[in-house]
């Protein structure tokens, strides 16, 4: 049986989850997001017994569905206080553990912060992806 580990987060902007994991490789059309939660899968299509808004699917929908090496779904539930949870399955996705990724937190963090310059009218003028560290450079669109 699957063991999933809830990371409970600060990450309350689910776009700019959804970029960070896109930009760690998973293809968009391998996202899915729900205002209602979707229940997760584990290898062999069982309730994972978790529930996600932002969720990545595993082996569990069908091998026409895998994502990667991804045997069990992975998956961001949105809780009550407006934060993200992570469900990962230790055993058997290690190769996706996005909870003990800091690449991952690095990106989610990169894309909160590129998205709220916007905001202000600031534009990133460079991004430097390198040492497993992300530097942006950023300037004013006035």
């Amino acid at each position: 049986m699957s063991h999933y580990t809830t990371c409970n987060s600060q990450m309350k902007n689910r776009d700019c989850i959804v970029k960070a994991l896109e930009r760690m490789g998973f293809n968009r059309t391998d996202i899915e997001v729900s205002d209602t939660p979707m229940a997760l899968k584990t290898y062999g299509g069982s309730s994972a017994g978790r529930k996600a808004n932002i969720r990545i699917k595993g082996y569990g929908w069908g091998s026409e569905n895998r994502v990667g090496s991804l045997c069990n779904d992975i998956g961001f539930e949105l809780t009550k206080d407006g934060t993200y949870t992570m469900h990962v399955c230790d055993y058997a996705d290690r190769a996706h553990s996005i909870h003990k990724n800091s690449n991952f937190l690095n990106l989610y963090t990169a894309e909160v912060i590129k998205d709220t310059a916007s905001y202000h009218h600031f534009f990133v003028e460079t991004e430097d992806n390198s040492n497993n560290e992300i530097k942006l450079e950023l300037h004013s669109s006035f």
